[in-house]
């Protein structure tokens, strides 16, 4: 990274999860001091404490009085987090945060003319396009997940030039003046059908995690309708009642 490249505490925030993320700074290991951080990018202190404090706040790392700070570890199974939450937490967040790598293989992404259901999930009319986005999604290179996202084309006219097996989604949203701040999560257990086993490479009509997420930006715009069929065996969340 160019030491001048970065100028707020939001883009140091980014600059350690995307250490985090390659494997620079290790799941239970301390990241560098403060000190350290602000000489290598040009910044003051004061900013990285900054960045540092919002990455506590948000779990991702952790302090230790006298002793540093450390990128927080978590058990070997994802954890999908409460859900009643509508807190928006990418899965790519939650995957770094039990010290694994996320990566996506595309299955498919075209644009495709919405239907009744798209229609009422996205609140568009029947004229309007959608992106259609099938992934396989992995953990360490282990499948967790098969997942259908639809996206309206109106507020992403590029997104067909896009590879998300190489980005993230909902990165390209926020980047792109959307950024989901809510999302809503609907929890059914299916059994698999040949389709879904297929991808999650499950026997036929595994019981498994069927969630929804519809998520909208700050303006209530509603950007992302997903179905994700998540492996039981590879997920974890937690509920309240």
């Amino acid at each position: 990274m160019n030491r001048k490249s970065v100028h707020s505490n939001t883009l140091i925030e980014k600059y350690i999860l995307e250490q985090i993320d390659n494997g620079t700074f290790s799941p239970g290991k301390a990241i560098p001091s403060e000190r350290e951080l602000a000489k290598e990018l040009d910044v003051t202190r004061n900013t990285i404490k900054k960045a540092i404090s919002n990455l506590v706040d948000s779990g991702q790392l952790i302090t230790r009085q006298g002793s540093g700070t450390y990128v927080k570890k978590f058990d070997s199974s994802i954890f999908l987090g409460n859900i009643h939450n509508n807190k928006q937490s990418g899965m790519n967040e939650l995957i770094r945060l039990t010290g694994k790598i996320p990566s996506n293989k595309v299955i498919d992404a075209t644009v495709i003319s919405s239907d009744t259901i798209i229609d009422a999930n996205l609140a568009l009319n029947n004229t309007e396009k959608v992106f259609s986005l099938a992934r396989v999604r992995y953990s360490d290179n282990v499948i967790y997940a098969f997942e259908h996202s639809m996206i309206p084309i109106k507020f992403f006219p590029t997104i067909t030039s896009m590879d998300f097996s190489q980005i993230s989604l909902y990165n390209f949203m926020e980047e792109n003046g959307h950024k989901v701040t809510t999302v809503s999560r609907t929890l059914s257990l299916i059994k698999s059908n040949e389709i879904i086993s297929k991808y999650l490479q499950i026997p036929l009509e595994t019981v498994i995690y069927e969630f929804t997420f519809i998520g909208t930006d700050a303006d209530s715009n509603i950007v992302e309708y997903t179905k994700s069929y998540m492996r039981m065996d590879q997920v974890l969340f937690s509920t309240q009642i």
